[in-house]
């Protein structure tokens, strides 16, 4: 026992003096980089003391005086024009040093750079930036500070800050590698950013990379789907995109990723694999199981071409009826309907299609000024094309009864006595 409590001692012993050691060299690094920074007065060693700072926060991301170096590194890279990155190091300072002795002047760099706009992207987050900088932040360690700066900057979604910030996740990774924290998380950012930055090979290594590492991942489904979506959009790996989709779709149904993988499956089988009735089928599904998704309009409106483009006119017409009942307010309905009717109607020559397109419009919507328009577009379809005079003039009588002060009422008479002269 005596033994084995000494050998602790002696370890622990030993464990502090090359900590103190540790502490000692970067010390004197740190009073190294002040000095050359205090000397560059001409900015000849920007990027030596860019590449120095890097390198002091890789090998001592925890050192009690790192506000001094993110300072310097700060105004370097502001100096370079590097706004972003200088804009990061200063937050670090603010969030993690809050009390330092730098913190007030990290402050007013940030919001001199919020109040001189250098980057176009503040004017749009500039609120949400005051507001995190005047929050009380709260973490346990130093690492689970920066995820937290991390998770802020990614939660703007500003393409200014993509590179900036991967280049923070990598030094992370590189620095904080003995240390617990949140893998699935970094992958899952890196893997969005380099997407955003058109670096395909390294973004789909990354999620792929969580995918296989961390399979009960919350953000597992997410991966998923943005490898399916490379596979599909940049790599031309239409099967494996496929496969993709339809896993999200069946093994994670209740995720909001399945509804994005429904969407694109029958994207994939439109333009991917020209498979028209295939799409057909997984439009319907989309449109039946995500009624509120944010693509849904997307979806109606493609699933209805692509019923004008298969000869399928009256399925068309149907679920022109159905939406409109559904959604009988909805502007966005209206003018796809609209639209569509228009093409109907000039594009296909289906003129009986686009004049029940039209009749659906002014019958199933509530009353207002677009109703007589849409009642003499399809009067004048039976009149002009489809030469069925009886049906214009039931569809002008009810023009007329309904809607007798308005200019289409006239523009109805007239186009029945330009017919009756034919």
């Amino acid at each position: 026992m005596l033994k084995k409590l000494y050998f602790l001692t002696v370890c622990l012993v030993l464990a502090q003096a090359l900590q103190a050691q540790d502490e000692a060299r970067a010390s004197a690094r740190l009073t190294f980089l002040q000095q050359i920074f205090f000397e560059n007065q001409q900015h000849k060693l920007d990027e030596f003391l860019i590449s120095e700072c890097r390198t002091f926060l890789k090998k001592n991301p925890f050192f009690k005086q790192n506000d001094q170096i993110l300072w310097m590194y700060g105004n370097v890279l502001e100096n370079k024009k590097q706004t972003a990155q200088a804009l990061m190091q200063y937050l670090k300072i603010a969030v993690l040093y809050p009390t330092g002795t730098l913190a007030q002047e990290a402050h007013d760099r940030l919001q001199h750079l919020i109040s001189q706009k250098s980057l176009l992207c503040l004017v749009d987050c500039q609120d949400q930036l005051e507001n995190y900088l005047n929050k009380n932040h709260f973490y346990e360690s130093e690492a689970e500070g920066l995820f937290n700066i991390f998770n802020f900057i990614f939660s703007l979604n500003l393409s200014c800050f993509d590179r900036a910030l991967l280049a923070e996740l990598h030094l992370f990774e590189e620095s904080c590698s003995t240390i617990p924290y949140s893998e699935d998380l970094l992958l899952y950012w890196k893997g969005v950013l380099q997407k955003r930055l058109k670096q395909f090979s390294p973004a789909y290594g990354n999620f792929r990379k969580l995918q296989s590492l961390f399979p009960r991942s919350s953000l597992a489904p997410a991966a998923l789907l943005e490898s399916s979506l490379i596979c599909y959009k940049q790599f031309k790996e239409l099967n494996e995109a496929r496969d993709g989709f339809i896993q999200v779709i069946n093994h994670f149904p209740d995720d909001p990723n399945s509804a994005l993988a429904q969407f694109y499956l029958a994207d994939l089988y439109e333009n991917g694999f020209d498979s028209l009735d295939a799409a057909i089928d997984n439009y319907r599904l989309f449109l039946d199981a995500f009624p509120d998704h944010p693509l849904y309009f997307e979806a109606f409106k493609r699933l209805s071409f692509l019923y004008f483009k298969t000869d399928r006119y009256e399925e068309a017409i149907t679920l022109i009826g159905l939406n409109l009942n559904r959604r009988p307010a909805d502007s966005t309905v209206v003018v796809l309907i609209d639209s569509m009717a228009n093409v109907l109607e000039r594009k296909f020559k289906k003129y009986e299609f686009a004049a029940r397109s039209y009749i659906l419009l002014a019958s199933q919507l509530p009353v207002n000024e677009q109703t007589p328009y849409y009642l003499y577009r399809a009067a004048r379809i039976y009149a002009r094309y489809l030469k069925d005079t009886a049906r214009a003039r039931d569809i002008c009588n009810r023009l007329k009864e309904n809607f007798a002060e308005s200019p289409y009422a006239e523009k109805c008479k007239l186009l029945l006595k330009q017919t009756i002269k034919k």
